[in-house]
């Protein structure tokens, strides 16, 4: 899924027994009323997709970020990601969203987590 979700411009599709298992990374429903994002400013870029206030998930595991290409965690962008919701979403729910961020890589420090999916942003 992840994957999927890093190159949006690649079709993946699984199929398992001659049926189809894997089409929408966050569900067709989800991915039906999400709404585009994009922002740039000098050498930074962020496009992607987040969630309609309609839709949410219980926890942060429908939130996905990508530096460089590069999937990662951050408790941070997470919260950056959910700022503009409080109040419009029901309370101990989450939005959804598919972040893409364009950016110098010498402003991104990888070396924090042993996987890379941790980064410090400087």
């Amino acid at each position: 899924m992840r994957y999927a979700l890093a190159y949006p411009q690649v079709a993946f599709r699984l199929v398992v027994n001659g049926r189809e298992s894997f089409a929408a990374a966050l569900g067709r429903k989800s991915a039906g009323e999400m709404l585009p994002v994009r922002w740039e400013a000098a050498d930074l870029r962020i496009e992607g997709f987040i969630s309609a206030p309609t839709i949410s998930g219980p926890d942060r595991h429908g939130q996905h970020f990508f530096i460089n290409g590069r999937p990662v965690r951050s408790g941070l962008l997470a919260v950056m990601l959910e700022r503009p919701y409080a109040g419009r979403l029901p309370q101990n729910r989450r939005p959804l969203g598919v972040i893409h961020i364009r950016l110098d890589p010498h402003l991104v420090d990888v070396n924090v987590h042993p996987r890379k999916e941790e980064v410090r942003l400087s």
